[in-house]
């Protein structure tokens, strides 16, 4: 959950060309050389979620994807989350690169297919937004509770202190469990208590308690910078700031 492990990290390469399924994502995980001692480092990396999904489906007894219906998106009424597209959002599409266009489809319905903890959930703004909401107010939506509040607290506290991420130059990842912490970045007006997560292709949900806030920002296209999200999210916080 804080990105320090050393697992290595999904190849695009390799789903394009060996298009491997669950079991060989959590078994390249478990394999593959580490890449640096864990604990000593920060490298952003979705297959170690590979692993954190197997924890969660030997312990519930049952699929990863089944205790995400059963525990979020059933109580919070996120009816059109999950790894298919929901009925109103057929016509959206991932759009992958270096695919062409004919073959688009097939990378998105192949990439959905893997039920990957790390990444290829579908879902609307409304349901984005409940789960934020849920996350806002400590775990709770509408007197229904999906999360203890002191796991909450502990989720976005950091626990990345005095570990650096590898770039030109360094940075510090300021990272909690699972989520980024950019009230301490200070690059956006986000309160010290705000955290947020992004995609691949480009969306970010962004929550913050002080402010009372909740941003939803969806987009589609894989491998889209943080640029877009950022700006919108700059554009709520001088609206409330007018």
């Amino acid at each position: 959950l804080t990105h320090t492990s050393g697992v290595v990290d999904m190849e695009p390469e390799l789903l394009s060309r060996e298009r491997p399924d669950r079991g060989r994502l959590l078994q390249i995980a478990c394999t593959s050389p580490l890449r640096f001692v864990p604990g000593t480092r920060y490298e952003y990396t979705s297959l170690s979620f590979a692993l954190l999904g197997e924890v969660i489906a030997r312990l519930a007894g049952r699929d990863y994807p089944e205790v995400l219906a059963a525990e979020l998106f059933g109580p919070l009424g996120m009816r059109d989350s999950g790894f298919e597209r929901p009925d109103r959002a057929r016509a959206m599409s991932s759009h992958f690169p270096g695919i062409p266009d004919e073959h688009q489809a097939m990378a998105t319905s192949y990439f959905s297919s893997l039920q990957a903890p790390g990444g290829g959930l579908w879902g609307t703004a409304g349901d984005v937004a409940a789960f934020g909401r849920a996350m806002l107010r400590g775990g709770e939506l509408d007197g229904v509770r999906v999360l203890g509040r002191r796991f909450v607290e502990l989720m976005t506290r950091e626990q990345t202190a005095g570990l650096r991420e590898e770039g030109t130059p360094p940075r510090d990842p300021h990272y909690g469990l699972g989520w980024g912490l950019p009230g301490l970045v200070g690059d956006l007006p986000a309160s010290r208590r705000a955290f947020e997560h992004g995609g691949a292709t480009g969306p970010r949900l962004w929550i913050d308690p002080e402010a009372d806030l909740v941003v939803v920002y969806l987009t589609n296209r894989w491998g889209t910078g943080p640029e877009l999200s950022f700006a919108a999210i700059q554009a709520v916080y001088g609206a409330l700031a007018d």
